[in-house]
């Protein structure tokens, strides 16, 4: 749960200070983004809750009787068509050995992550998307690639520069083949990520095809 702090050159004594907060979806290249604002010289706070929902968002910013802490105005976010998300996922989760076998556990793991969403760190990283922004805040799509979104970052002052992509590490090989999907995950998948399909456009059935 990032928000990105920079203080100004531009004002008397350095006390004014330009916040963002990033809706720090999860397997969408977040920590990249986080890397390059450290880089820039921007300071991360609230970055202790692991993918927090919006309305989890919004209370961690009640305002308290010696406490006048607020959102943010400015925000954004990046999505990611949801069944890559649970590939990279699965990849995750086969690199840090939380799958044993992968030919035989991957639906089965898949299907436990989505039945825990909200219960752990492993089940947070699969949260919808539509579930963890702000309304008002900019939301880029991941298919677009990283470099465009750098791009689109620094030319709306988003960030000054970036420095690099940084890349995670999968197990590359790592594959699904969805026609072997049990009708119960993909149940779940469309039921789950329907907002996703429908507000940022992604077609459920490119990969859960029947």
């Amino acid at each position: 749960m990032p928000e990105f702090i920079k203080k100004s050159n531009r004002r008397a004594k350095n006390k004014w200070k330009k916040r963002i907060y990033f809706c720090h979806v999860g397997r969408c290249a977040g920590r990249s983004i986080i890397w390059n604002y450290l880089q820039d010289g921007w300071d991360v706070i609230h970055d202790d809750f692991i993918r927090p929902t919006r309305s989890e968002i919004k209370e961690m910013y009640i305002p308290r009787k010696h406490d006048q802490e607020v959102i943010p105005s400015e925000s954004f976010a990046i999505v990611r068509h949801p069944v890559p998300r649970l590939v990279s996922h699965l990849r995750w989760a086969v690199k840090n050995k939380k799958v044993k076998n992968i030919l035989e556990d991957q639906f089965c793991f898949l299907e436990n992550s989505i039945d825990n969403l909200y219960e752990n760190e492993l089940g947070r990283q699969i949260i919808p998307g539509f579930d963890s922004i702000l309304f008002d805040a900019v939301v880029l799509q991941y298919e677009m690639g990283m470099r465009n979104i750098a791009d689109y970052l620094v030319e709306n002052k988003m960030i000054s520069k970036w420095t690099k992509n940084i890349r995670i590490s999968e197990v590359a090989k790592v594959k699904i083949d969805w026609e072997k999907c049990p009708d119960s995950l993909r149940d779940k998948i469309l039921k789950v990520y329907e907002k996703d399909f429908e507000e940022f456009e992604y077609d459920p059935f490119e990969f859960l095809k029947r």
